[in-house]
């Protein structure tokens, strides 16, 4: 007779996992599949795709070399435009009715790949950029709301439930660096391109390295048909050409670079003052900045809703104002070359109604000759030597003034500032090619 015999304990155990392993349940509760050999099937990022609707990516990668790698074990990172990021793109190489030169899907998609590494997305929000076959990707966030960005694509959905891959779906479709003026044309910004050719502009572009801050078509029609037909006449192009200049910043900088340095240089000349915390969003002389990071030859091409036009001197500034009183004592203090070559400024400068709310006496020190040091150090009590918008003023923030000495922004109760404690903004942002001026309620003494 045969004796009953037990099982090992580890055999009993390897038992029940072999068990528990062939019937499990899916995520959603079905029975996962079995695939060769009785292991269950797994996602490929290839599936994921067809999962997600992106079928006019899966199309794409249909055929390529990729097609293979995504289908693949991995691991990978893969940026995917959606349906109507595609179909924005309409065609490549530029303007092509369809994907129809040889190895135009392989170019494209190369540059949607990153193979042998999956990053999640707080490890990609650390990068400046993400290498992928074809070439590096320009990671930026959004200030305005934590958006990640990855060149001029928004992403709006991580998916990770690929067993392979994580999927980057974004709204416009990563496309290898163009000529700059195909980068306008390409994202519609066709009216700025005519402007930079009409005034031959464009050859200064593609002579070296610019963030374009690009006006939409509708910033351009905004201006009116009259401006707007003024600004293409030929017998206005010398006042054309240095508005599209100053459009033009040298170096390439990421939209969140913008926002950090707080001003740039223009081509121009002139200072293109950035405001990071503009309550409508970042913006650019008052111009709200729209996050494209749209990789160029030549630099990367931002957008505009406002075509921003040269600002005036930091002189013709206080005549255009009309600001009478502070002109004239400007004048007679001798500091004016203190604020006119400011290579960045922040002028605080008292209205002429602040003037006629300082009793006689005091005025008739200032102009005395005796007096002529405290008369400039008055005035240069209302420059600061960096370019501070509206945004950028906070109670508390450390200022010195345009002879060395501290100058205090305190809380007004309302939201805003007091400059020294008393002057508040009756005008804010009038922008000058050094920097901005606010105009104030208060005359600021020493």
């Amino acid at each position: 007779m045969l004796q009953a015999r037990t099982l090992p304990t580890f055999l009993v155990a390897a038992l029940v996992l072999s068990l528990h392993t062939s019937c499990s349940d899916s995520d959603d509760g079905s029975p996962t599949a079995a695939g060769p050999g009785g292991t269950a099937a797994r996602t490929s990022a290839l599936d994921r795709l067809d999962e997600l609707g992106l079928d006019a990516y899966r199309d794409l990668v249909a055929g390529t070399s990729f097609e293979t790698t995504l289908a693949g074990d991995g691991p990978l990172t893969v940026v995917a435009p959606t349906d109507a990021a595609l179909a924005v793109l309409g065609g490549w190489p530029l303007g092509a009715s369809g994907f129809t030169s040889l190895g135009a899907a392989e170019e494209l998609v190369a540059r949607t790949v990153v193979a042998g590494t999956r990053f999640d997305e707080a490890t990609l929000r650390a990068f400046g950029s993400l290498q992928t076959a074809g070439g590096d990707l320009i990671v930026d966030v959004d200030p305005s709301d934590d958006a990640l960005l990855l060149d001029a694509g928004r992403v709006e959905r991580v998916d990770a439930e690929s067993d392979h891959a994580t999927i980057f779906v974004v709204d416009a479709v990563p496309t290898p660096p163009l000529d700059p003026l195909d980068v306008l044309e390409l994202r519609s910004l066709t009216v700025f391109r005519a402007l930079l050719e009409a005034t031959g502009v464009d050859d200064e572009l593609r002579s070296g390295t610019f963030t374009v801050l690009a006006p939409t078509n509708g910033a351009f029609a905004a201006l009116g048909q009259p401006a707007l037909d003024a600004l293409f006449d030929p017998a206005n192009v010398a006042e054309a050409a240095a508005r599209a200049r100053f459009h033009l910043l040298p170096g390439s900088a990421r939209a969140s670079d913008l926002v950090a340095l707080g001003t740039r240089p223009s081509l121009e000349g002139s200072l293109a003052v950035v405001d990071g915390a503009a309550a409508a969003g970042p913006s650019v002389n008052g111009a709200t900045l729209v996050f494209t990071n749209a990789p160029s030859t030549s630099g990367v091409v931002q957008r505009l809703d406002a075509v921003l036009a040269v600002p005036p001197t930091f002189d013709e500034l206080v005549l255009a104002e009309g600001l009478v009183a502070f002109e004239g004592l400007l004048f007679a203090s001798g500091v004016g070359d203190d604020f006119a070559d400011a290579a960045a400024l922040t002028a605080f400068v008292p209205t002429d109604a602040a003037f006629a709310s300082v009793p006689q006496a005091t005025l008739d020190d200032l102009v005395d000759p005796v007096n002529v040091e405290l008369l400039r150090s008055t005035m240069r009590r209302h420059g600061v030597p960096e370019a501070l918008p509206t945004g950028a003023l906070e109670a508390g923030l450390d200022l010195v003034d345009l002879g060395g000495v501290a100058l205090e922004l305190i809380d007004d109760g309302a939201g805003g500032v007091r400059v020294d404690g008393s002057a508040a903004l009756v005008v804010r942002d009038l922008y000058a090619t050094n920097g901005v001026v606010h105009l104030v309620d208060a005359v600021l003494l020493p």
